[in-house]
């Protein structure tokens, strides 16, 4: 807010200062202004242009007038830029502006379509104002813009974007990310507000990040602000969440569509060597392309995510799951396709787009492990408190403190006495009955978030998840999901150490014996991060040992590999 400073014979007095009243389209005649002293405010831009914005006809007046006159090409593009402002210019201001610049005059002609580049109101997707330009300009337009500016899509900013702030275009892709962030403002304080309403602990939404997260400037962090004047240098890095979810009227390609835009093309390989002729970074950029003009569904995305090997290509599978997460039109089956992924990759998504985007009430029913330290897994567990407080039935099952069999204390469930830190594990669970009460009507409480939209609501599942759900819903009832599923989270996570069962199956086998014996299972899995329950255990054992002879051989083990394969 605004300081008044008055000086005064003890010294400066400084008091808080009311602006609400002035209206700057009105101007000050009705505001009333102190007769001494001054005032420090913060500005703040919150504007957001409409998409249809351009450029008025006075100042369109103006510049044919000067530019028509007898200055040099190069001031041409200052006196464009300075007419512009912050504002944004239709594609055939722009080519009237262009046709200004004589054709030999290369340079400046590249200046200037790099100065309205990213002011192009009304284009989706901008590239294709390049190609009015001889080849020789677009070329040097491509290579002025850098890469920073192919890969932000207006329709599709989701994603993490590395800026160079002393290159004039990445600036301005800054400043788009501002504008988009401001323009979801309402959204980011509905959030906040729809939160502190829960139950089970404050829950601070800002500071675990909404649509602006690991933000850095020079490597430090910087927390977003409206008043902050973007710098004209330095590094800035941030993984931006386009909030907005697809409507009603959005409707996912067909499969004829999805073939034809990505899958064909993906699966393109040259005729000489039967190489993919893409490559892992080229199939990314031609999915952000593809989705800043279409959406997805989820079943579409499980796709494009199975096409890639966890063990070396988890980075890949990463990027895809990013790309597509604000335009899959069935959004709540999301959840479904985050259980292909593997314990990093999952941790990998949680930390680009953030808790409080992830986690999914209506689909909460899973495993979890989490450390109490940190304010992503604190908050995941807060709301699965309130969760299970809310809803009828005993949600937590098989709960664990610090690997010791623990029940979840009376405090706890109020939100008071729960530990700074910690490790909790437990499976949340659901009967049929509130699974379908919540689809038809919404979580349960005062606080929920009302009945999902139908087009939300998503019919992808995997199979061996499907099995486990009641008729018309993608998410299992009961408990005789938990142990299969902790299997293939165990394969899951072994994927992520092994690419090939010989090299898994070595390492676990501590006496070379060529067979596993429950201790070497225990032990092993340990070692590499996975504690079993001496229950779990048990029953890991029978689920391996098809003959029962009480250890493991490698085709027993080749058969668990197989069947839980991610």
């Amino acid at each position: 807010g605004a300081v008044l400073v008055v000086a005064t014979p003890e010294g400066e007095v400084r008091k808080p200062f009311d602006v609400n009243g002035f209206n700057a389209d009105q101007g000050s005649d009705n505001w009333q202004l102190p007769d001494k002293g001054f005032v420090e405010v913060e500005f703040a831009d919150t504007r957001v242009a409409p998409s249809e914005e351009k450029l008025g006809d006075d100042i369109m007046h103006s510049l044919r007038e000067q530019l028509a006159g007898n200055i040099a090409a190069h001031k041409k593009v200052d006196v464009v830029q300075a007419a512009m402002g912050m504002s944004q210019l239709s594609f055939d201001q722009m080519l009237e502006l262009l046709a200004f610049i004589p054709e030999n005059e290369t340079q400046e002609r590249v200046n200037l379509v790099c100065r309205c580049y990213h002011r192009l109101s009304g284009m989706d997707d901008p590239r294709k104002a390049l190609d009015v330009l001889a080849t020789e300009e677009k070329s040097f337009v491509e290579k002025q813009l850098g890469a920073a500016s192919f890969t932000f899509f207006r329709n599709n900013p989701t994603g993490f974007h590395r800026l160079d702030l002393a290159q004039p275009a990445q600036r301005e892709v800054l400043l788009r990310l501002v504008g988009l962030k401001n323009a979801m403002s309402d959204m980011e304080e509905g959030m906040v507000k729809y939160y502190q309403k829960r139950g089970r602990g404050e829950r601070d939404v800002l500071s675990l990040g909404l649509s602006w997260r690991n933000a850095r400037f020079n490597h430090n962090p910087i927390a977003f602000s409206q008043s902050w004047s973007v710098p004209y240098g330095g590094m800035f890095d941030v993984d931006f969440v386009d909030l907005r979810r697809p409507d009603h009227n959005c409707a996912a390609m067909s499969e004829e569509e999805f073939e034809e835009a990505i899958m064909s093309k993906w699966r393109e390989t040259s005729a000489l060597l039967g190489l993919y002729t893409m490559s892992p970074n080229s199939k990314l950029k031609l999915l952000r392309e593809v989705t800043n003009s279409c959406h997805v569904c989820c079943d579409q995305v499980a796709r494009m995510v199975k096409q890639f090997s966890p063990h070396t290509s988890a980075n890949t599978r990463v990027e895809i799951v990013v790309s597509c997460w604000a335009r899959t039109v069935d959004w709540h089956g999301l959840a479904n396709v985050m259980l292909l992924l593997t314990p990093f990759e999952q941790k990998v998504v949680m930390n680009r787009l953030g808790p409080v985007n992830v986690f999914d009430e209506i689909m909460a029913v899973g495993y979890y492990e989490l450390d109490l330290q940190s304010k992503t897994d604190r908050f995941i567990f807060q709301e699965l408190l309130h969760l299970s407080t809310s809803e009828p039935g005993d949600n937590l099952l098989h709960v664990t403190f610090n690997t010791l069999d623990f029940t979840i204390p009376l405090p706890w469930l109020t939100g008071e006495g729960v530990p700074l830190k910690g490790k909790i594990s437990f499976y949340f669970v659901r009967s049929a009955e509130v699974q379908r009460r919540i689809i038809e009507q919404g979580p349960y409480g005062s606080t929920g978030a009302g009945k999902p939209p139908p087009h939300s609501v998503s019919a992808y599942a995997e199979d061996w998840w499907r099995h486990y759900c009641e008729e018309g819903f993608t998410s299992p009832t009961g408990s005789d999901w938990v142990y299969p599923y902790r299997c293939r989270r165990i394969r899951h996570k072994l994927a992520e150490k092994f690419d090939q069962i010989e090299h898994c199956f070595g390492r676990l086998d501590h006496d070379g014996s060529g067979c596993l014996d429950r201790r070497e299972i225990t032990t092993g899995l340990f070692e590499l991060g996975i504690w079993l329950h001496p229950q779990e255990s048990r029953q890991f054992l029978e689920q391996l040992d098809d003959d029962g002879s009480g250890t493991v051989s490698i085709g027993e083990f080749q058969k668990f590999w197989t069947q839980f394969a991610p």
